[in-house]
């Protein structure tokens, strides 16, 4: 009994052809992944523009003060995130985090973090190393999305782990040092504050959160100590910038909010009643002048959903939040509380757009179900399709689905044929390949015997998931019948009847 080979088994490699590794491979490419990625991040921090204009006019200072030819193709990000972080991606892109302007003295320690950043970007500013060693965190990393309920899919994941598992060899780490301790130098900034900046960087907690940027090493502070000597004679020692002051008049706005911030960042740890408790003492201590910042509104509209209170959360989300503020989880809250109150239009419309901002799994799932109540099939088939592909807690669930919907219109996906003809008739077989029972198979069945052509439809009867199913078409054959004079069997499955339907 010799089966014939299925199509199911292309269905991995189709995926590939779907949704390529292949994705930074250009600017534009790699451009928007990297707006993914911001968005996985926290999003820009807006809540003080001149922050983030201070911030870009720093490292336009180092970069006009450096021999970079291509000092236009940079840009510098501020990120609403508690963890003192800081990373480079391709297309000359320089992030921090508003957690690591906390752990920053002065402008000159700022100076020196943006210049060290910028000597990573420059190193990965081709994007040619993308597809080399970058990829070598990728899988560990891999499998934190997937534990996660909001992981990427589509072409979004493999590009996000890949910019996310950027690492630098030791020797790239002190050349960065090297460089960035020169470049902030050469813009008139102390070589010293690189110094602080590292020993600054080395009392940070690591362990609270996938931090991007590496733990310095005593060899690494020790070089660019031994540096500072050689530097500092270059200028007089009253010409040297600093800047403590300018420093902290650019951060006084956000510094009035560190408060606050850090009670809603606790909340996210604790369960419903403790989390709202310190979400309101956030709120309450939030400096009467100072428009609430986003993230606050986002935590509240979410804690409000958790409570089902949709009703206050929506007014949360359609009027007190900018709808370009809004992050893509702002949008899945937003589809959650519509989808519950029956608005399928207004639900598909907020996970459509949160998948716009970054690809997700809840999104992406809502999407599959609410295609499906709306008899939208080939929708469905895509989002779920989207799902299996990525793996993580939903794969299984949406390789189900995927399979009920699309095995009555590609059954050769999924059943595999044989026939034999040494029992004294002819019997053909079909065996199940999937997880999905169906209740019955039209089969043609087509066979040339002593040179006579045969032909008959036969109704399977009852197929079980990973079964295997008998054919009787009642042709007598003999037991001794060579394969010579049995010919041109074809064995067709026309219909699927009765899948059993899932969402």
């Amino acid at each position: 009994m010799l089966f014939r080979k299925s199509k199911l088994a292309t269905l991995t490699l189709v995926a590939w052809v779907f949704f390529p590794l292949s994705g930074l491979s250009d600017g534009a490419h790699s451009g928007k992944y990297f707006q993914y990625m911001l968005q996985e991040s926290g999003g820009i921090f807006s809540l003080d523009p001149k922050l983030n204009a201070y911030i870009e006019m720093i490292g336009r200072r180092i970069l006009e003060s450096s021999e970079e030819e291509e000092k236009s193709n940079f840009s510098f990000y501020l990120i609403n995130n508690d963890l003192p972080d800081a990373w480079s991606a391709p297309g000359g892109r320089v992030t921090i985090t508003r957690g690591m302007l906390s752990i920053l003295g002065s402008e000159a320690e700022l100076a020196a973090l943006l210049s060290r950043e910028v000597q990573h970007a420059k190193k990965i500013y081709s994007e040619s190393l993308i597809d080399g060693r970058f990829l070598s965190g990728t899988a560990s990393l891999a499998r934190t999305f997937n534990q996660s309920e909001n992981f990427a899919v589509g072409q979004a994941r493999p590009a996000i782990n890949r910019l996310s598992a950027i690492k630098h060899t030791r020797i790239e780490e002190l050349q960065a040092d090297l460089h960035g301790q020169n470049a902030m130098t050469a813009a008139g900034y102390h070589p010293e504050a690189f110094v602080i900046l590292l020993r600054s960087l080395q009392e940070i907690d690591y362990s609270k959160g996938n931090m991007k940027i590496s733990f310095p090493s005593d060899e690494r502070i020790a070089r660019v100590t031994e540096n500072v000597a050689r530097l500092s004679s270059r200028n007089d020692p009253d010409d040297w910038v600093w800047n403590i002051d300018d420093f902290d008049q650019q951060l006084l706005t956000y510094k009035k909010t560190v408060e606050s911030f850090s009670y809603a960042n606790e909340s996210r740890s604790r369960r419903w009643s403790s989390a709202t408790r310190l979400l309101e003492r956030a709120f309450s201590t939030w400096p009467e002048n100072i428009p609430v910042d986003v993230s606050l509104l986002s935590l509240k509209s979410s804690y409000l959903i958790e409570n089902r209170e949709c009703g206050n959360a929506l007014r949360i989300l359609t009027s007190e939040m900018v709808a370009r503020e809004k992050s893509y989880q702002d949008w899945i809250d937003e589809g959650l509380c519509y989808q519950g109150y029956g608005n399928v239009e207004g639900a598909i419309a907020a996970y459509e757009t949160s998948n716009n901002l970054l690809p997700n799994s809840l999104a992406t799932k809502a999407l599959a179900e609410l295609s499906f109540l709306t008899d939208d099939l080939e929708k469905a088939k895509i989002k779920y399709w989207n799902l299996m592909t990525v793996g993580g807690q939903y794969a299984a669930h949406a390789q189900m689905n995927f399979v009920r919907l699309d095995i009555e219109d590609n059954p050769e996906r999924y059943f595999i044929t044989s026939h034999s003809a040494h029992t004294g008739e002819f019997v053909g077989y079909v065996k199940n390949l999937s997880e999905v029972p169906v209740r019955s198979l039209e089969v043609e069945i087509e066979a040339s015997i002593k040179g006579k052509k045969f032909k008959k439809k036969v109704s399977s009867g009852p197929v079980l998931s990973s079964g295997l199913t008998v054919l009787r078409p009642g042709w007598p054959v003999s037991d001794l019948l060579d394969d010579a004079k049995l010919s041109d069997v074809s064995i067709a499955i026309i219909d699927v009847i009765g899948v059993e339907q899932g969402s």
